[in-house]
């Protein structure tokens, strides 16, 4: 129990500072947005390239979610899946809560859009893209950083990589100009946090029920289990799409 409130007490804290010291535009962002904006808008190939590692689902949330269905397979005893699910939850959690965090926060600026900044825009990058979302934390962060925390707990080899590959993934949305270094930062920690903190959480029957469930019908368990999985590494991109042609509709 008092580690439950300790660890509670440290995210409520992290969040606390990260936030207030991500509403007021520092001199750490302002001097990394700068340096990283000397390379922009020289290179076609290289402004094309950080842009696709930072959109292509493949190459960042599909991918975290492969590693963890190869952790599924090659790790079955029970407590390594438990450890899965609690940790699979708890990143989507942390995507979900930094976006809330978003629309409570007050609004701050994207850096490509940011008067003082003055940045050059990427290529092929439209100036006033994604203005209209509060830009931290970072979503991105929090979910790639959630689920590269949960495969250093389930391997360490697969971790090290993981954990490199979301920084460099949530790097991209810094120099294309979207977030800025502590939006990074303050979505990393959160899902770093969130991920830990549920594998200190008893597990909830509903896990023990699911593993019934893939023992007992394992063909409806893995559709179910790739639909979820796959949407969780888009940040529900197909879901919100639809969800945005419902409002329209109605």
């Amino acid at each position: 129990m008092a580690k439950r409130r300790i660890l509670s007490a440290a995210l409520i804290i992290a969040g606390a500072i990260l936030g207030a010291y991500a509403i007021v535009q520092n001199h750490f962002d302002s001097t990394s947005l700068l340096f990283l904006n000397r390379f922009v808008g020289k290179s076609r190939l290289l402004d094309g390239s950080v842009e696709l590692i930072s959109d292509t689902f493949i190459l960042n949330g599909v991918l975290f979610v492969a590693l963890l269905w190869f952790i599924w397979f090659k790790d079955k005893r029970e407590e390594s899946r438990i450890r899965l699910f609690m940790g699979s939850v708890a990143a989507v959690l942390a995507g979900f809560l930094s976006r809330l965090l978003q629309l409570s926060l007050p609004f701050h600026v994207r850096p490509l859009c940011s008067a003082d900044l003055k940045l050059t825009s990427p290529i092929g990058v439209e100036w006033g893209t994604l203005n209209h979302w509060n830009c931290f934390p970072s979503d991105h962060a929090a979910l790639f950083f959630g689920l590269a925390a949960l495969i250093w707990i389930s391997d360490r080899r697969l971790g090290v990589f993981a954990l490199f590959w979301a920084a460099i993934t949530s790097s991209t949305r810094v120099y294309l100009g979207f977030h800025y270094p502590t939006d990074i930062l303050g979505g990393a920690i959160l899902g770093i946090l969130m991920v830990i903190f549920f594998q200190r959480l008893p597990s909830p029957r509903v896990v023990y029920r699911l593993l019934d469930w893939e023992r007992c019908a394992s063909a409806s368990f893995y559709a179910v289990a790739f639909i979820a999985s796959y949407q969780a590494g888009t940040l529900f991109n197909d879901v919100r799409e639809i969800a945005g042609l419902i409002r329209q509709i109605l």
